[in-house]
């Protein structure tokens, strides 16, 4: 008799600690590891991943080349150019400044080559970012590519009649650009540096060349960062190879 109770009170024993193992089991395989404060799920970063896609132009360079002479004609005199006090080349044509009609990126891209030497545009490879119409007017937002990697300080606007004729145009456009495009750090190591004790997430991951007119060109990892004051939304460029922390500033838009 006192076998058997004994038998019982192993076997609840047992059953018990049968119970705890388990249930610690479940515990460790729901509960999140949390790794240097980010929250974020390493298969949302790399959606937000982006890449920008190049509008592709064959053979630009024997297309028409205007002087400004050429524009002064086309517009019988009625041109008005704004220079950049540095460079002397326009960063802002008023006035029609390409044959071309313009209704679409890929036109608006071509259009380029038509003042590739009065801007000095010595490759055309651009990605459209955005397109608008206000009242009687298209806008092209165009931002420029190193062998597909957006040039942060290089883009342009273009400007057209909805009959797409070419209205004006305004930007800046960066040449002289040697720079290996293949990153050292990963995205991942680059994002282990930024802080977000001020901040909610990461919402936007970016390589880019990063350009200062008083320094060299430099390959970065652009972060847009959301605070949690949303006016506090800021891109920090991270460089690409040494992991220096280059510039965090307010998010702008061109």
């Amino acid at each position: 008799m006192v076998t058997n109770s004994m038998n019982v009170i192993m076997l609840v024993i047992i059953l018990v600690l049968i119970a705890l193992v388990y249930n610690n089991n479940i515990a460790n395989e729901v509960n999140p590891i949390i790794i240097d404060n980010y929250s974020q799920n390493e298969d949302i970063i790399i959606d937000n991943l982006n890449v920008l896609k190049p509008v592709i132009v064959d053979n630009f360079s024997q297309s028409e080349d205007l002087s400004i002479d050429d524009l002064i004609k086309m517009n019988d005199g009625n041109l008005r150019i704004n220079y950049h006090p540095d460079t002397n080349i326009p960063r802002h044509i008023w006035g029609q400044f390409s044959t071309r009609i313009i209704n679409t990126p890929e036109d608006a891209v071509k259009s380029l080559s038509s003042v590739r030497t009065i801007l000095g545009i010595d490759q055309l490879l651009f990605a459209c970012t955005e397109e608008e119409k206000r009242d009687n007017i298209q806008v092209f937002y165009l931002q420029q590519l190193y062998e597909g990697i957006m040039v942060t300080g290089g883009y342009f606007r273009v400007y057209a009649k909805n009959t797409g004729v070419p209205d004006s145009i305004s930007g800046v456009y960066i040449s002289g650009i040697e720079l290996d495009t293949t990153p050292i750090l990963s995205y991942k190591e680059a994002m282990k540096i930024i802080s977000l004790e001020d901040c909610r997430e990461v919402s936007e991951t970016l390589l880019v060349v990063y350009t200062n007119p008083e320094e060299d060109c430099r390959l970065c990892w652009r972060f847009t960062v959301a605070a949690n004051d949303v006016s506090r939304k800021k891109h920090i460029f991270i460089d690409a190879n040494t992991g220096e922390i280059i510039i965090s500033a307010p998010l702008i838009r061109f």
